[in-house]
Order: C-alpha cells, then sequence, then structure tokens
C-alpha cells in the first residue's frame, strides 16, 4: 500500500508540473525492464565440459519504439560484453566458447529505446549475479 500511495503522489506532482502531452510521452516512452530481476542469479558455464553460457534479457516495448540499444557490462569491467542494436524487446544471448570468471560476479544491465529518431534515456539500472563457474556441469 505504501508503495501505491508513493505512485499516486509522484504521479499527481509529475501531472502538475507538466503539460498533458508531454507526460503522456514521457510515460510512454519509458522502458520497463521485465527480466533478469534485480538481484537475480544468472548461468553461467562450464570450463571443461560443453555447457553454454546462456542469459535472457526482456523489456517492455514503449510506444513508437523501433530500435534498442541493450548494453551489459560486469562490475568491475572496462568495455561491455554487451553493447548491441536490436529491433526486438529482447535478447538471447549463447555461447558456447565462453565462461565468465568468479572474479566476475557482479553485473548490470540497461536498455534504450531509438522513437522516430532519437535516442531516448536509458532504462534504469538493473544489477545480477553470475552463478560460480562449473555450478551446474
Amino acid at each position: 500500500m505504501k508503495n501505491k500511495t508513493f505512485l499516486m503522489v509522484m504521479l499527481a506532482l509529475l501531472w502538475s508540473t507538466c503539460k498533458e502531452e508531454e507526460f503522456t510521452i514521457r510515460f510512454l516512452n519509458q522502458i520497463q525492464l521485465i527480466q533478469p530481476d534485480e538481484g537475480a542469479l544468472m548461468d553461467n558455464a562450464c570450463m571443461t565440459t560443453a555447457d553454454p553460457l546462456v542469459w535472457e534479457f526482456q523489456w517492455g516495448m514503449p510506444f513508437g519504439a523501433d530500435q534498442y540499444e541493450l548494453y551489459v557490462i560486469a562490475n568491475n569491467a572496462t568495455e561491455p560484453l554487451i553493447d548491441y542494436i536490436l529491433y526486438e524487446p529482447y535478447y538471447y544471448y549463447y555461447c558456447d566458447t565462453c565462461y565468465i570468471s568468479n572474479a566476475n560476479k557482479n553485473w548490470k544491465w540497461k536498455v534504450r529505446a531509438m522513437i522516430n529518431g532519437i535516442w531516448q534515456p536509458w532504462s534504469e539500472e538493473r544489477n545480477f549475479i553470475v552463478e560460480d563457474l562449473d555450478t551446474d556441469c
């Protein structure tokens, strides 16, 4: 109930400070991340057996979006593992020659959409954890 009340207050504040059209556009253009959830435990591969690394990402499709940029990076990395332009609101990452070292267990992901040729602001960032190497071999 507390979260619902907070949401209603925030919507009322936004509504009172924006024109109706601006509020509607901002609300419809926001990306809602679906999976993985905050703090989710994600798959890892195996070093010695055939067990691929498989991750699935999904987000809501904002009105008018025709492209998405998915950005996935380890918290201690300088370069992302995934920084792809996509045309659907989901991505299935599959790599049968990859694994994540136990030193890189903490990751984050975010998405942004292109609407009418303009990149919109990034979604919230979500964190996830990669299971230990060789967990399900």
